[in-house]
């Protein structure tokens, strides 16, 4: 009898009480008091006192947690780490698992990067899928390479041929077929019998008598520019685009530059948008009204002035992230490093103030044209809002530059450094140029000709990153004040 008393008041817990519940054991709020009925065991027969608690206690042990059973918050995190940027494939069998695990993970899958590699691949991909799904869409990467911009130049030589239409609609598919054919193809192909690559006897016979026996159903004639421009209209919510358009010949231009106001003009709500191709004509950057952060090399075919006022025409940008890569991959990828260096120091002056800059200069033989004397003294004006610097380049320093930089960081506000360069010499200890809005930090500055000091002090140390150890150091007490004293900031 006791130990029914006992399991009687358990099950009359309130942190029991929705088991209760759950196991169809009678309703029990945890505010409610037990009735005293309850708490008298005579008014209840041992027998259902009994089966009430066998009943209840099978409902606990067999209660067994699942993923439905979480959180919606939860599950979505669960999602997100899922469908990670590494993942081979089989992640995606989640979405096999139910329809209401379908559902919820399908805008968690689609915001992962999606890559192209060709404007069929593109149309393949955007066409087979679910018109509503892709309005989750956030991140694209688009390459096209040489040869594969012959399909292109194909609907252009096309769409030459054909009359022309008056009156179309502005950015529309008939529109943009339009545009495209009033340009045709630059580089006409002339076919010449005696390179055309001879064909065996046997082969080709074969090949005509296949031809007989499964004749091909003809095919609907298609519009490859209306196809691209669809498929691009059809993720409206990009917010991330990675875009790299290269060929040999400078007379393929003209395409890349339609294909770029293309996507410019499909995907407005872009906020990050990085671009790596011959130097062009920068005018579809007016387009991106909601940009935030622009990536590419500082050379167009547009003068200082030009790019000055795209620029001042963005009114959200307050990023920016200015690379060149190697020399060996210009000769790889067919990359003519010409053009006019567009952003000049001029240019930086009196451009909107940034919050974050970015220069990565990755040839050791060319120098950077942002790490001048000019340029760091144009990068000041954006000290006041500038809070983020990133700084990594092959080229080695001279002792002029690396005092220059190092005083420019001493008057900043930054919150984050991350600052790299060659040498042979140990990395400079920067530790007295820090600022105390500083919360994170990585450095291995190296500049083989440097031996005196800066404005702030300084001198030869080693690769400075911040420690819990280094942070009890007294100079560094501005930034412990910050509450990230226990935290390691590499």
């Amino acid at each position: 009898m006791l130990l029914y008393c006992d399991c009687l008041s358990v099950a009359c817990a309130p942190g029991i009480s929705k088991s209760t519940s759950d196991a169809g054991l009678g309703e029990h709020h945890p505010s409610d008091a037990p009735s005293p009925a309850l708490r008298s065991l005579s008014s209840w027969p041992q027998s259902i006192v009994y089966i009430r608690i066998c009943c209840l206690l099978t409902a606990m042990a067999t209660k067994v947690a699942s993923l439905l059973g979480l959180p919606v918050e939860l599950r979505l995190a669960i999602y997100t780490l899922v469908f990670n940027r590494f993942d081979s494939g089989h992640s995606r069998n989640i979405l096999l698992v139910s329809h209401q695990i379908r559902v919820e993970a399908f805008p968690v899958y689609f915001e992962w990067t999606r890559y192209f590699g060709s404007f069929e691949r593109l149309i393949e991909w955007t066409a087979a899928g679910n018109p509503n799904l892709l309005e989750h869409v956030r991140d694209v990467s688009i390459q096209v390479l040489h040869d594969r911009w012959l399909s292109f130049r194909h609907a252009a030589s096309q769409a030459s041929e054909k009359e022309s239409l008056e009156d179309e609609a502005p950015n529309t598919a008939a529109w943009w077929s339009k545009q495209l054919g009033e340009l045709g193809d630059p580089l006409p192909y002339e076919r010449r019998e005696d390179m055309a690559p001879k064909e065996n006897k046997i082969l080709r016979q074969a090949r005509q008598f296949g031809k007989m026996i499964f004749p091909k159903k003809p095919q609907p004639e298609t519009d490859l520019i209306e196809e691209i421009w669809t498929a691009l209209a059809r993720m409206p919510n990009v917010r991330y685009c990675w875009v790299n358009l290269a060929h040999r010949d400078a007379r393929m231009d003209p395409l890349t530059r339609i294909f770029l106001e293309m996507i410019s003009s499909a995907f407005p709500r872009m906020s990050t948008f990085s671009f790596f191709s011959h130097p062009h004509d920068v005018e579809f950057l007016r387009n991106f009204q909601h940009i935030r952060f622009l990536r590419f090399t500082g050379r167009s075919t547009s003068t200082p002035d030009e790019l000055l006022d795209i620029l001042l025409s963005l009114k959200s940008l307050d990023s920016l992230s200015l690379y060149r890569y190697p020399e060996t991959y210009d000769h790889d990828r067919g990359v003519r490093p010409d053009g006019v260096l567009s952003l000049t120091e001029s240019v930086v002056a009196r451009m909107r103030p940034l919050a974050s800059l970015e220069i990565s200069h990755m040839s050791s033989r060319i120098p950077s044209a942002f790490l001048t004397h000019p340029m760091l003294e144009a990068w000041k004006t954006h000290l006041p809002s500038l809070r983020i610097l990133k700084i990594g380049t092959d080229e080695r320093l001279s002792a002029t530059i690396t005092t220059e930089l190092l005083d420019l960081i001493a008057l900043s506000r930054l919150t984050k450094l991350q600052i790299r360069s060659q040498g042979d010499k140990k990395p400079i200890d920067i530790s007295t140029y820090l600022p105390s809005s500083l919360k994170q930090c990585d450095a291995a500055l190296k500049c083989d000709e440097f031996k005196g000091t800066g404005s702030s002090g300084g001198g030869q140390f080693h690769n400075h990153t911040f420690t819990e150890i280094e942070l009890q150091d007294p100079q560094f007490q501005g930034i412990l004040e910050d509450s990230f004293s226990t935290q390691l900031l590499h």
